[in-house]
């Protein structure tokens, strides 16, 4: 049986990553998927219980990395070419993982401003004519 154990031997660091094959048909579609995620993080900036229900998936997404580094380590022949998935999960968190993390922040940043908008509104005094 093929274990993650398998592949201490291989290890992928971060200066690596310029080794890496990022022509490959997963890895666009995986940058695809990060660019409709952050456009859909602006998109969703006024609607706050849509951002925030996105916000979770992302969050839900970053932990899974785990197993879809797992699932990948054992599946990668049939979409890829080079074995990328190392048994720490450097590659997946980098690829995977940072970006909709990434995401994550950029969202409890526009929250933020919300918040702080919406403060500023509160307290400004309201002439009337």
């Amino acid at each position: 049986n093929y274990t993650l154990h398998d592949m201490d031997n291989f290890s992928l660091g971060i200066p690596s990553l310029a080794s890496v094959d990022w022509t490959e048909g997963w890895l666009l579609t995986l940058l695809g998927f990060h660019s409709l995620c952050l456009i859909l993080t602006f998109a969703s900036r006024q609607h706050r219980n849509v951002q925030t229900i996105y916000f979770l998936c992302l969050l839900a997404l970053a932990y899974s990395a785990s197993y879809i580094n797992e699932i990948a380590a054992i599946k990668w022949r049939s979409f890829s070419k080079h074995q990328y998935f190392d048994a720490h999960g450097v590659f997946i968190s980098l690829v995977f993982s940072v970006p909709l993390l990434i995401n994550a922040v950029i969202i409890l940043n526009l929250q933020e401003q919300w918040k702080i908008r919406k403060n500023k509104q509160k307290k400004s005094p309201k002439i009337s004519i």
